[in-house]
């Protein structure tokens, strides 16, 4: 009886409306492989560029900036027109790699003893001008990476800064 009751109802239903619900199916069904289309044809594209984009090498990230500062101040006598003279340095080395300061923290007494060498040979109205003490800044720098070259460190440092300077 169930079964007669649905072909009634299947029979009495108007051809306008089947026909509506067929062009709806069928826009449905074209709306959903346009959109597959669509974004097939976005997103595949072909490999070349994406293989150009791997195969160019990325530039490197560059790490921030880690500081130590070099304890205690370095402090270096010399004979300037008969008189004794003072120069104290408090000196700061910046570099990107941690294991870099590390090793400048390990090899502390060996950049100590080069830099007071150095800083013993300076002239005393040199270091008075700002060329000077830049000089004295670059030599410094120069200094402690060679010590760390010779101790086979990979990296160097990348500046090296005062803290404090006194010249009496």
């Amino acid at each position: 009886m169930a079964e007669e009751k649905k072909a009634e109802a299947a029979a009495e239903a108007p051809a306008g409306k089947k026909k509506m619900i067929i062009i709806i199916a069928v826009i449905a069904v074209i709306a959903i492989a346009a959109s597959v289309g669509v974004t097939l044809f976005l997103m595949g594209g072909s490999d070349e560029p994406a293989a150009e984009a791997e195969a160019a090498p990325a530039e490197p990230v560059k790490q921030p900036a880690q500081y130590l500062e070099l304890k205690p101040a370095i402090i270096v006598t010399y004979s300037y027109k008969g008189k004794q003279r003072f120069i104290q340095v408090q000196l700061s080395v910046m570099a990107r790699d941690s294991a870099v300061l590390d090793a400048v923290e390990l090899h502390t007494p060996v950049i100590r003893n080069r830099l007071i060498n150095a800083y013993g040979g300076k002239d005393f109205d040199s270091l008075q001008t700002h060329e000077g003490r830049t000089a004295l800044l670059e030599e410094s720098k120069a200094t402690i990476n060679s010590i760390l070259q010779e101790q086979k460190v990979s990296g160097e440092v990348e500046t090296v800064l005062f803290q404090n300077l006194v010249l009496q």
